[in-house]
């Protein structure tokens, strides 16, 4: 696909610095490419973070450069607020003390930072499923993050839908986790999201099916599998909110279809040391529900008693920050970011697709079978 600027009716805008402050889109070889932009962000401190300085963070987590780091703790434009439970606007850390701090409670982090977007997929504009006076359902695509959190600002779905589509204001009604395409619902009010996600809560009222393309046959039969949902960033950690308090999911499966001549499939080796420690994962957590039956399972007390499993997730972290799936590209003048090439399809996206929701206030939307079911 030949490299394009996608249409852009609002002029961009330069703060008094001259940073660029509305950045803009580039479709090139299949993704959505957001172009360079300086950015004040502020974020609460996640649990993950606690115990931990502020370089590790963004050197982990953000893929910051340690010297830049440094350079911006030195000069105030990275800092850390705490205490901002007892204080309305906390208390600003000097550069010294943000440099020794390491995160609590009740933190947050504060940095202007030079942005470089991740690409998304890019198979076309958005598509809107139905939509009334008060909520748009849309198709999201997959490898595209809800609302702009993380490293993603401008490639998030509402900000995309705002340029595409001329949403100002789009209220998420539920997750729907970056990786996974389908169904989506977002509400054009407050009030009406309020009522939706109280909605969603009731699990009596909702019923969500999904499509996924697996690894192997599945029974033939239906059945119902109850176990914890969680996976395993490329990051090295667990994507789930609380770690230490994982609740028990129940999901029934109904094969659809099978491919024969797909059922062995090939694997890069990060994708399969990945699986592996998943693996693993999810047969610890299995073991430990047959002996306790509760209903919660402490995944973190779990992994901190197999030190080995840390060292594997902490590898898989150092495989996806070296170049051994994607090459060098450059470095960035602004900020001495390493560039890489453009990520493994893996890294974007999973077979998972919400194809259809029904309940809460008498709806029943159904997106497209995606291309990949057709196997």
């Amino acid at each position: 696909m030949p490299l394009h600027l996608l249409q852009d009716t609002n002029p961009i805008h330069i703060d008094p610095n001259g940073y660029m402050t509305k950045p803009k889109y580039i479709i090139e070889h299949g993704f959505r490419r957001v172009s360079p932009y300086y950015h004040d962000f502020s974020t609460t401190v996640k649990a993950r973070w606690f115990k931990k300085p502020i370089a590790h963070v963004l050197t982990t987590e953000l893929g910051q450069d340690s010297k830049t780091i440094e350079q911006g703790i030195q000069d105030g434009s990275i800092y850390i607020s705490t205490n901002c439970n007892k204080v309305d606007s906390g208390i600003k850390l000097s550069p010294e003390e943000t440099r020794t701090h390491l995160f609590r409670n009740h933190d947050i982090l504060h940095a202007t930072q030079h942005v470089h977007e991740p690409p998304i997929l890019y198979k076309g504009p958005i598509e809107v499923v139905t939509e009334n006076d008060d909520i748009v359902a849309v198709s999201k695509p997959s490898g595209m993050p809800t609302h702009p959190s993380g490293a993603y600002r401008w490639n998030s779905l509402t900000s995309i839908l705002r340029e595409e589509h001329g949403y100002r204001k789009l209220y998420p009604c539920h997750r729907l986790d970056k990786a996974t395409s389908g169904v989506l619902l977002l509400a054009k009010n407050a009030e009406t999201s309020s009522r939706f996600q109280s909605a969603f809560n009731d699990k009596n009222n909702t019923d969500k099916w999904y499509l996924a393309r697996v690894k192997g046959r599945f029974p033939s039969e239906p059945f119902v599998f109850d176990h914890p949902v969680f996976s395993l960033s490329y990051g090295g950690y667990i994507n789930i909110r609380n770690t230490s308090q994982v609740p028990i999911s129940s999901t029934g499966f109904e094969l659809v279809k099978y491919s024969e001549e797909l059922d062995q499939s090939i694997e890069n080796s990060k994708g399969q040391f990945k699986l592996q420690i998943e693996q693993q994962l999810h047969e610890m957590v299995r073991s430990k529900l047959k002996e306790t039956g509760e209903k919660f399972v402490d995944l973190d007390a779990l992994v901190n008693k197999r030190p080995e499993l840390k060292e594997q997730m902490a590898e898989l972290k150092w495989l996806r920050d070296t170049n051994h799936d994607r090459e060098l590209k450059d470095v960035c003048p602004e900020c001495s970011k390493i560039l890489l090439s453009d990520p493994v399809n893996e890294e974007i996206y999973l077979h998972a697709h919400r194809l259809r929701h029904r309940g809460d206030i008498s709806l029943d939307i159904t997106t497209k079978m995606p291309e990949w079911a057709n196997i």
